[in-house]
């Protein structure tokens, strides 16, 4: 069975192949437009208060379409894990190509945008999903080191045997 996908060029997704089938899926690149830590803030000129918000889906989809003429409006965007922040000033041309299309792989607090979901509760289920990503590493170390010494058990034996 022949699974097919296209892909809308600058949606933020690539394909990958998984399972024994090698079924195709998609894949949501590691990227800031795609992070529910992307926010925007806004500073209270009375009062001095400052807000932030996770950007919506609306917005995000704004900047997919014209990264240069994204309209902030009067909000800076932010990275709310404090990885960056554009401050009064937008970023330039360079910055917005590394922040909105680099995929950050594993090295950022990156969880995918998820709808009317709270920043604290985005920061606890990123720290659940790298602890998980931790544990899945220590798993393979450990089911390798236990190859390796069966392994070595076996090689005793024989040698023992030879004797």
């Amino acid at each position: 069975m022949i699974v097919s996908c296209f892909l809308v060029a600058g949606a933020g997704f690539e394909p990958t192949t998984f399972g024994l089938a090698g079924m195709l899926a998609i894949k949501m690149k590691k990227t800031c437009l795609n992070c529910h830590f992307l926010s925007k803030e806004h500073h209270e000129e009375k009062s001095g208060r400052v807000l932030t918000f996770s950007l919506d889906q609306q917005k995000r989809d704004s900047h997919k379409k014209d990264p240069i003429g994204f309209d902030r409006g009067w909000y800076s965007l932010k990275c709310y894990m404090g990885v960056w922040d554009e401050g009064v000033s937008p970023v330039a041309k360079e910055e917005d190509d590394t922040l909105f299309a680099q995929d950050r792989g594993d090295s950022c607090f990156f969880i995918p945008y998820r709808k009317s979901m709270l920043f604290p509760a985005a920061v606890e289920l990123q720290k659940r999903e790298q602890e998980n990503r931790n544990l899945k590493k220590s798993y393979k170390l450990t089911i390798i080191a236990l190859w390796f010494a069966a392994i070595g058990l076996i090689l005793n034996a024989i040698i023992s045997f030879k004797k």
